[in-house]
């Protein structure tokens, strides 16, 4: 991409920011929580622009122990700045088809999410997990591994 074009995706992100953090403090709840967690000197619109800026972080996810049966768990950290709300798992065959999807849970640490299959695998060799991770103004971060 081109210097203008990195700009103006710059400019528009921010513009988008903008317009959430001013959407976030005038619902009361979400001010509150916004202004818990805004550093001295700042305010609540300011933390929830923040926010709005910077997606979730997901890492370490371990499939240790999976062997594709169903009801085995897949645990991945989904972190970030202020709060994921949901976080999900494909799981797809090596020809890239769905094998199974649904939302993970999150542990009692806040950040560990935890997510179980549901189904049986007979040969989880080659499977892409992809992992997607969302926060509260909707971005949302993807991880992809092969097991």
């Amino acid at each position: 991409r081109s210097d203008t074009e990195k700009t103006k995706a710059v400019k528009r992100k921010f513009s988008l920011a903008v317009i959430y953090g001013k959407k976030a403090i005038a619902n009361p709840e979400l001010k509150a929580a916004y202004q818990a967690i805004a550093k001295k000197n700042q305010s609540a619109y300011n933390a929830a622009v923040l926010d709005a800026l910077k997606g979730p972080e997901i890492d370490n996810l371990r499939t240790d122990g999976y062997s594709g049966a169903a009801g085995q768990s897949l645990t991945v950290q989904a972190t970030d700045n202020f709060r994921v709300t949901k976080v999900s798992f494909g799981l797809y065959a090596p020809d890239g088809s769905l094998l199974e999807e649904g939302d993970a849970v999150m542990d009692d640490n806040g950040f560990d999410w935890i997510y179980t299959t549901q189904s049986e695998i007979q040969s989880p060799a080659g499977t892409l997990i992809r992992i997607t991770a969302e926060d509260i103004p909707k971005n949302r971060t993807q991880m992809e591994v092969v097991i």
